[in-house]
């Protein structure tokens, strides 16, 4: 099975499921502490979050056929100066909060999964063999202007999986429709080098000799750009329903690759619906 997230999913799980509506429209970064923060002391409280997800998603990247899915829901935010998303663990090396919460900055190390690609979940990438799991250590830096928060993560992969490293860039704004309603809207873009979109949209001579392609061979550079909103509904004090959207467009040699201008597609979508319950302290 294929599981790959782009920044905007990631993002919006992580954020939205750690927020209830309420709390948003009640401006929770108030609540920081100013000034300098090291070493995992982030100047704000410690949430956690607890649920399920389910959804559909493409069933590789860049792909027309969609595939359900299920997945637990574990997110959390400053636990120890360690922030938990879905696939991902990052630690608040430094965090920087103005008075009143109006603006801030954040950086630290981060490392982040990708279980890859599985030949078998596709007839078009029959012969192409799979693209085994990655592990991939790097950093983080988040800047947040009252409710706008820029992300931007990179890491490498360790474990020869794809072999690649991959930059992601986030934008994401929370807009209070209600008490109990949030609509969080985002915008995103991904950048990978020569070794990752050679292990996901290239086609090697052995594959040639195996498939029905012909040799490919992609350079790095901007992989995708994409946007999502999340809608989310605050049931009561603890337990919050939420709802993502998200479209990812594959752009320049990932585009080109016969994988999705001839099997595949280059409009990417994804739906998420999750429930969960959060814990404060």
């Amino acid at each position: 099975m294929t599981i790959r997230w782009t920044t905007a999913i990631l993002s919006a799980l992580y954020l939205a499921t750690l927020n209830s509506a309420a709390a948003l429209a009640q401006s929770p970064f108030e609540r920081v502490e100013q000034g300098w923060h090291f070493f995992g002391q982030g100047g704000q409280p410690s949430e956690v979050r607890l649920g399920v997800g389910a959804g559909f998603r493409a069933d590789y990247e860049g792909s027309d056929d969609y595939e359900a899915f299920a997945l637990p829901l574990f997110t959390a935010r400053n636990v120890f100066g360690f922030n938990f998303q879905p696939f991902a663990l990052s630690y608040n090396l430094a965090q920087y909060n103005s008075a009143g919460g109006v603006w801030g900055i954040g950086f630290g190390p981060r490392v982040a999964a990708d279980f890859g690609r599985d030949q078998d979940a596709n007839a078009a990438l029959a012969g192409l063999g799979d693209v085994d799991a990655s592990i991939m250590p790097g950093g983080f830096v988040n800047v947040r202007l009252g409710p706008v928060i820029a992300s931007l993560d990179v890491g490498h992969d360790v474990a020869d999986g794809h072999g690649g490293t991959v930059a992601d860039l986030g934008v994401r704004t929370f807009v209070p429709l209600t008490q109990q309603i949030v609509l969080s809207p985002g915008v995103d873009a991904t950048w990978v080098d020569d070794e990752y979109m050679q292990s996901n949209f290239g086609v090697n001579a052995t594959q040639a000799a195996n498939s029905a392609y012909s040799l490919y061979t992609p350079e790095g550079g901007l992989k995708s750009v994409g946007a999502s909103v999340n809608a989310i509904y605050n049931i009561n004090e603890n337990w919050a329903a939420n709802a993502l959207v998200s479209y990812d467009r594959l752009v320049g040699d990932a585009a080109d690759s016969p994988l999705v201008s001839g099997q595949g597609s280059a409009n990417q979508y994804s739906v998420i619906l999750g429930i969960s319950r959060g814990f404060s302290f």
